[in-house]
């Protein structure tokens, strides 16, 4: 999913949501409430998901660019030294993005 479609999905979502609250206000039936706030509460679990993957996607040409570059250092090849380099910036990223979302 490219940034650009995963933008409009978030902008969409969001604009839904805004209607939906609106809504929300003069909804007096405890079932319709529960719907429309079923609605919202999935928007937003899928705005997460959206944040996610251009976060994943960030990390996945962070790497990409790593490895090019890696490759254009030296003889062609990428050493083993290169590639724990390029595995402890990941795990270290991850490690991170896993503390923030699960507030360790």
């Amino acid at each position: 999913m490219t940034n650009t479609k995963i933008s409009m999905e978030r902008a969409k979502r969001t604009a839904e949501i805004r209607e939906l609250n609106k809504t929300l206000e003069s909804i007096t039936d405890a079932r319709l409430r529960w719907s429309i706030e079923t609605r919202i509460r999935n928007h937003q679990r899928r705005i997460t998901q959206l944040d996610e993957i251009q976060d994943w996607e960030a990390r996945r040409w962070e790497l990409i660019k790593l490895f090019s570059s890696a490759l254009l250092q030296g003889d062609g090849e990428i050493t083993p030294a290169e590639i724990a380099e390029v595995a402890v910036k990941t795990a270290e990223s991850v490690i991170i993005k896993a503390k923030d979302t699960f507030k360790f």
